[in-house]
Order: C-alpha cells, then sequence, then structure tokens
C-alpha cells in the first residue's frame, strides 16, 4: 500500500517538475527565431524607442550594412522627412559623452545606463535646453567649432522616455533621420532590432541578384578558366537559383550580391545573417549580430573590395580570407572555400537571414571537371596582366612566355586558351617577375618588392621610397609601381590598406617645386588632397589606399561669399574648388565668434553666446583652405 505521504510527495513533485517546464519552455521561447508577425526575435525588452514610440516606425538604414569604409552599426530611423521631432531617452541613464562635429554623426549624445550598456543618437538638430546652453559654453571654452566633452555622471540625468534632443540632419547625413544604437560595455555595437521593438516590422525576405565564383589556387578552374565568374541568379518565390550547371575543380570560393527589404518602404538594407551547404554540409556561417569598432575596417575583406571600388558592386563573400578578424564566424566551420574532384554534382545552397529571421535560398549547382566550357567568363584582359592573390595572370595569342625573375629567364607554357587568346599564370612566391617576354615583345610588370603582414618594413626605390607599418597589411603584398606622364601609379587600388602606408616621391617633372603638393585620383580623374612634407628636395605623404596620384599646385584662395549679414547673424557660403577647405575662424571686435559649418551646403553661420548682444562692431572672417591659402573677409557692422 502507497502511503499517503508518498502520494503528496509525488503530486509535490509532479507540479514541481510541471512548473520547471513550463518556466523552462517560456524561456526557451523567448530566444526561438520567429518571422511569422514581423518582429524581430526578443533580446532585452527595458528599452524604449527613441522616436515617435508606440507608432509603427520605418528604418533608412540597418545594422551590419556595407557602407564605403566600415559596417553600418545601429539603425537609421526616418523622421519623415523633416527635422526638430522629440527624441526620447531609451532608458534611464545620463550624458557620458556630447560630441558636435561637421561630418561624422554631426551633433550626438551618448548615454550610460544602469545595466552597463550605452546608446547614442546622432544627426541631432538641437539638444535639451540645459544641454544645449551647456555645449554651447564649452565651444566658446574651447573657441572651436568642433568639441567632444564628457560631462560628470550628475549633470545631466534623464528618465526613461525623457525628451533629450531633437531630430535633425547634421554631419554625415544624407536626409533627416536619426542614427540609433545600443552599446556594450567595450562599445562594441549590438543589432537594435534584436530588442524587439514593435515600432518596425518586417516580413519580408532577403533578396539576391547575382552570384560569383572564385577560384583559390593556380590550379583551380570554373568554367576551364582561373579568376572570377559572375552570373545573374532568376527568382522563384523566395529562392534566387542560377539557370544551368557550372563546371569547376580545384579550390572554390562564393560570393553573393544581395539586399534586405522590409515593409511599406522602398529602402534597401544589409543581410545580417548568411548560412552556405555544400551537399547538405554546413562549411560556412556569418552572423552580424555585434560590430567591434577597431575590425569594421575590414569590410574590405568581408565583401570584395575590388568589386566595390571598380564597379560599385557590393558582393559578400562567403568565405574568410587570410587576415580577416571579424567576430562575426562560426569557427566549428571551415573558411568557407570547398574542393571539388574532377568528377560529381554539387549543390551549393546559401541561406540568408535579416534581423528578424526572413528567410530566402540561393541555389547553385556544379559539375566536377576542369574542361573547358563554350559559355565562359575568363579573368579580364589587362595590358600589363592582372593580380590575383598570390598569381599573376596575363595573356597572349602565343602559348609560350618567358618570365623574367632577377637574372633568370623561365619558360612558361599557358594553362589554358580561349578564341585564339592563351592564358598563363604565374605563382608569385615562386619570384617576383620584373618582365615578361611575349610574342616578340617585352612587357614590364612594374612589380618592386614584396612585403610580408604584420611587420615594420622600409623599402627605397628609385621612383619612390616605402614604408609599410605592421598594421596596414592582412596579406602577403606584391607592390607594383610607375609613372604614366605625370601621374604615379603606387599599388593596385584593388588592395585595402588597414593602416597608413608612407611614400617618399624621389622622382619629379620638370617644373615642379615645393609649392605642389599631393593628390590622389579617382576613377574619374578627380583630385582629392592628401598634401604631403617636403625635405632636401624630395616629398613625403601618407595614404590609406593605393592607387594613382598626382603633384599639383593650389594657389587659389577658398571662396567666400556674404548671404546675410545682421546685428543677430553671420551667413557666408564658402567652398574651395581643388584642395578644399580646412579650417575658417570669426571674432568680433577681436573676441572670438563661434561660426557652424554645414559641408554639404558649404554654409557658415554665427552664434553668440550672449545672444541678446547684437553683431556690431568690427567683424572679421578668416577661411584656409588645405593648401594654406587664406582668404580674409572684413566688415564693419
Amino acid at each position: 500500500m502507497i502511503s499517503t505521504k508518498k502520494i503528496q510527495f509525488s503530486i509535490f513533485f509532479c507540479n514541481l517538475h510541471s512548473l520547471f517546464i513550463s518556466a523552462f519552455f517560456l524561456f526557451v521561447c523567448q530566444f526561438i527565431p520567429s518571422s511569422t508577425n514581423g518582429q524581430a526575435p526578443e533580446r532585452v525588452n527595458n528599452y524604449l524607442f527613441p522616436i515617435k514610440p508606440g507608432k509603427q516606425n520605418f528604418l533608412s538604414g540597418s545594422m551590419g550594412e556595407l557602407r564605403p569604409r566600415h559596417f553600418h552599426a545601429g539603425i537609421d530611423i526616418k523622421t519623415e522627412g523633416i527635422e526638430g521631432l522629440p527624441v526620447y531617452a531609451a532608458a534611464d541613464g545620463y550624458v557620458y559623452r556630447i560630441k558636435v562635429s561637421a561630418t561624422g554623426y554631426g551633433r550626438a549624445l551618448y548615454l550610460q545606463h544602469e545595466n552597463g550598456e550605452k546608446t547614442l543618437y546622432g544627426h541631432l538638430k538641437t539638444f535639451e535646453k540645459r544641454i544645449e546652453d551647456f555645449v554651447l559654453q564649452k565651444h566658446y571654452q574651447q573657441r572651436k567649432s568642433a568639441i567632444d566633452v564628457y560631462p560628470t555622471p550628475q549633470q545631466f540625468r534623464f528618465k526613461k522616455g525623457d525628451v533629450i534632443a531633437y531630430s535633425g540632419n547634421t554631419g554625415s547625413s544624407g536626409g533627416p533621420h536619426l542614427h540609433f544604437e545600443i552599446r556594450r560595455e567595450d562599445d562594441a555595437v549590438y543589432n537594435p532590432l534584436k530588442y524587439n521593438f514593435n515600432e518596425i516590422r518586417d516580413n519580408i525576405p532577403p533578396r539576391a541578384s547575382r552570384i560569383a565564383l572564385v577560384t583559390r589556387h593556380p590550379e583551380s578552374r570554373i568554367n576551364g578558366a582561373f579568376g572570377r565568374l559572375e552570373l545573374p541568379l532568376y527568382r522563384r518565390g523566395n529562392t534566387f537559383n542560377h539557370n544551368g550547371i557550372i563546371k569547376a575543380s580545384g579550390t572554390i570560393g562564393v560570393e553573393f550580391q544581395g539586399i534586405d527589404r522590409a515593409n511599406m518602404t522602398s529602402n534597401s538594407y544589409g543581410i545580417n545573417k548568411v548560412v552556405m551547404e555544400v551537399n547538405g554540409t554546413e562549411i560556412y556561417r556569418h552572423d552580424i549580430s555585434l560590430v567591434p569598432f577597431e575590425t569594421t575596417r575590414m569590410i574590405h575583406l568581408f565583401a570584395n573590395y575590388k568589386q566595390w571600388q571598380a564597379y560599385n558592386k557590393r558582393f559578400q563573400r562567403c568565405f574568410k580570407v587570410d587576415g580577416n578578424r571579424l567576430p562575426f564566424y562560426e569557427e566549428s566551420n571551415s573558411n568557407g572555400y570547398f574542393s571539388v574532384p574532377d568528377s560529381g554534382f554539387y549543390k551549393v545552397k546559401i541561406h540568408l537571414y535579416d534581423s528578424y529571421n526572413n528567410h530566402s535560398q540561393i541555389n547553385v549547382n556544379l559539375q566536377g571537371s576542369s574542361t573547358a566550357s563554350p559559355v565562359t567568363l575568363p579573368i579580364a584582359k589587362s595590358e600589363n596582366g592582372m593580380l590575383q592573390e598570390n598569381t599573376y595572370v596575363f595573356s597572349s595569342n602565343t602559348p609560350n612566355a618567358e618570365v623574367y625573375v632577377g637574372e633568370t629567364a623561365y619558360a612558361l607554357e599557358a594553362a589554358y586558351a580561349f578564341n585564339n587568346q592563351y592564358y598563363f599564370l604565374w605563382d608569385l612566391r615562386l619570384g617576383l617577375p620584373q618582365s615578361v617576354f611575349i610574342n616578340q615583345q617585352v612587357m614590364n610588370t612594374n612589380f618592386v618588392h614584396t612585403f610580408m603582414p604584420f611587420a615594420n618594413t622600409t623599402f627605397f626605390h628609385e621612383l619612390a621610397n616605402v614604408k609599410v607599418s605592421q598594421y596596414a597589411l592582412h596579406d602577403t603584398l606584391y607592390l607594383q609601381m610607375r609613372t604614366e606622364g605625370e601621374v604615379y601609379q603606387l599599388g593596385d587600388e584593388s588592395i585595402p590598406l588597414f593602416d597608413n602606408v608612407e611614400f617618399t616621391l624621389n622622382q619629379f617633372n620638370e617644373g615642379v617645386d615645393q609649392s605642389y603638393q599631393v593628390y590622389q585620383l579617382d576613377n574619374r580623374n578627380r583630385p582629392s588632397f592628401i598634401g604631403g612634407i617636403w625635405n632636401n628636395g624630395k616629398i613625403t605623404f601618407k595614404t590609406k589606399k593605393f592607387g594613382r596620384f598626382k603633384l599639383l599646385k593650389d594657389e587659389v584662395k577658398p571662396s567666400l561669399r556674404v548671404i546675410r549679414r545682421d546685428r543677430t547673424k553671420l551667413v557666408c557660403r564658402i567652398d574651395d574648388s581643388l584642395s578644399g577647405i580646412s579650417d575658417f575662424t570669426a571674432s568680433i571686435n577681436g573676441e572670438w565668434l563661434l561660426m557652424h559649418y554645414d559641408y554639404r551646403r558649404k554654409l557658415i553661420w554665427s552664434e553668440r553666446l550672449d545672444k541678446t548682444k547684437p553683431l556690431k562692431g568690427n567683424l572679421e572672417l578668416r577661411v584656409m583652405d588645405k593648401a594654406g591659402n587664406e582668404r580674409i573677409y572684413r566688415s564693419l557692422l
């Protein structure tokens, strides 16, 4: 017979077990992704949406979007195309930093919260009045138009839902919006959409438009060729397919081009999570849910930097190249490259997810074969050859060539041919070729030196001396240099840099003197100021981007036009046609006068510390360009 106490204990234990299971189920359910209602997977739900809380909002930018030099951190919240909407504190906390700049986040507030996390509010028009008065005083104390100050924790404390500022369009903003971030204690940025804000809804999966396959080693082939093959994708619902079978062999990597969309808006966003499978086995995964600032420039390794620079095509790599230290990857997987033998079929599936776990899929079919295909896109031809990873590629209409490394000549046969054009592959790890003898002609390669990553290296050359810091390179650099007329080609612009490289030019065209400075040319030959320091008849400059450079002389003063001049405000339009605006300063009766700057509209305008005090007396405004030219405007008000 079972005792009453045992039955009661059993019932108690069952109830306790049921409560535990229920609690555990509820706990787990908080972290199970769901896209059925268009809501983001919940992370923590203790933040208030900073713009129009409780009402549907829309984004102009999402977390992890590919920007020219960084991953977009946080989200950009639309403000109905206007400025001046109230911006609310997302949680209890205090302002620990205030920054005012003509670029970047413009006028920005940083709040510290009790849970250790931080929030950032950027591109603001004005701050809450107490902060606005404090900032104006700091401008005049420091006599600067751009300031970065750190108030004490007691100065500006706010409760969740308090108005801390008003939205604007300051800094590097393309239109009125609020930039909003949630940061970890070390300033790494979380994805705000993981905090389950009901104000943003999205049940639209990502979309893909193109796929690219890339050979990794000289023996690898795609449709019989070495290089990169780019192909269109065709949509069927939420699946994107390449119609056909691609022949491949050796070690291959995959890239894709795609965007995300959201409900009731035409904006496009980044794709946060990617998983790739080959024949059902996962070999690659990344998830952009946290962006640390110290590695954000490695976006140039995450995406195909060469295609971005040359064609403005933003292809995400589904493989991890050497030197990539981004924390997005699943370390248990391979680096995303996979090997394709000379036989068999391989189904490649790439799963795309946005912040709301809406899912779409790319399908590509490969056949293991090194045989040439009638439909192929071999690597583009170039007069001086092309560089891909460790392989130098050049072509000719003859099947044989000689490669000269130092004083030694190496006979080289073509690796493959298409349409009576022969393609040659040289592994640069065997030595740098100074020239190639091909089709009875000598082709200069312009290689000058091999730089290893993670080492401080100085190289001396008759054209230019080069200093490369240990932080500049992610992989081996095979540096090419040459001149063409007045233009210096220094390095391959498709190779990203992560720190400055220093060049000292040793050769100049006739007539160049110390009044000239260095400018970098873009792909439309538009110059941008670099500068440089002259010493002993040579000019030294630093750059974070390889490419084409030219020495130019800027002797023209900046332009200055008065738009408004009265007892309350001075407004001027300033510009410089070549080197660009460097600085400006104003005074009234010898006292420093604050001038705000909007570089997009090329406007500066005054603000007095004492608003009741008129602009009366001797006014002086100086505007300087980066070449040292100065325009001075004086007036008696």
